[in-house]
């Protein structure tokens, strides 16, 4: 940037957007990134329409801050002399433009979305650590539909990913509680729980053979004896009706 800038004439004809584009370019050109370079890759380094980019470029060359062609007019002369008479100063500036848009093709292409071919097959709860992502854990054998989706609503509302680590863990503590792991998927969808450990489930009641059971078992009992009743209250009135 130079400081004859601020007192350029012409430049101060042409509204404060049109100063700060003109700006624009003269960094563009001085990183190589001008001359050359196709108008919609200009615009967006301008962030601008193709219609604005239009109206600007005519505006610098009515007032002759630009030339007819479109260049930077009296660049040469804000240049080192070394650069001026370098042979080689244009390869080497080619070359530099050249470098910057591969590399900005190259950014590109890295964001494009992965092929169908990259989605992960297997429904492990493993994290594949290549692509850093989480696929869905199958229903364990034993679970009902309608409990596994139940929590892994919950798990998912809590934020925490269900993993085969969580579900060992789980069937573990199922196993010392005394009862099976769907009741235990049970027992954290109507409580609310993000996992399950034995320790919740105190034993607080004996059953005929002495051995006291454990909250859990209890519960199921309930619920089984609730949904027996309800059955027999639906067959006794279906049986009046007829």
């Amino acid at each position: 940037m130079y400081g004859e800038t601020i007192h350029n004439t012409k430049l101060l004809c042409v509204t404060e957007a049109l100063r700060w584009r003109y700006v624009a370019l003269l960094c563009l050109h001085s990183n190589g990134d001008y001359l050359d370079t196709p108008d919609d890759e200009i615009c967006i380094a301008l962030r601008i329409t193709d219609q604005e980019w239009a109206e600007t470029k005519s505006a610098f060359i009515k007032r002759g801050l630009l030339n007819a062609d479109g260049s930077i007019y009296g660049w040469e002369k804000r240049q080192y002399i070394s650069d001026i008479k370098d042979p080689t100063a244009a390869e080497r500036q080619k070359r530099y433009r050249d470098n910057k848009r591969n590399d900005r093709n190259a950014s590109v292409t890295s964001r494009l979305p992965e092929s169908d071919t990259d989605t992960d097959i297997s429904t492990t709860t493993v994290v594949d650590k290549a692509k850093g992502k989480r696929a869905a854990i199958e229903k364990p054998d034993g679970v009902e539909e309608k409990v596994w989706d139940s929590f892994k609503v919950l798990r998912k509302t809590k934020r925490a990913p269900i993993t085969q680590l969580a579900m060992d863990g789980i069937a573990r503590e199922a196993r010392l509680a005394g009862i099976d792991l769907n009741q235990a998927l049970t027992l954290c969808c109507e409580r609310s729980w993000q996992g399950f450990e034995a320790k919740w489930v105190k034993p607080n009641s004996s059953n005929q053979t002495g051995r006291q059971m454990t909250a859990a078992e209890k519960y199921v009992q309930q619920r089984d004896a609730m949904r027996a009743n309800d059955e027999r209250t639906i067959t006794g009135s279906a049986t009046r009706v007829a």
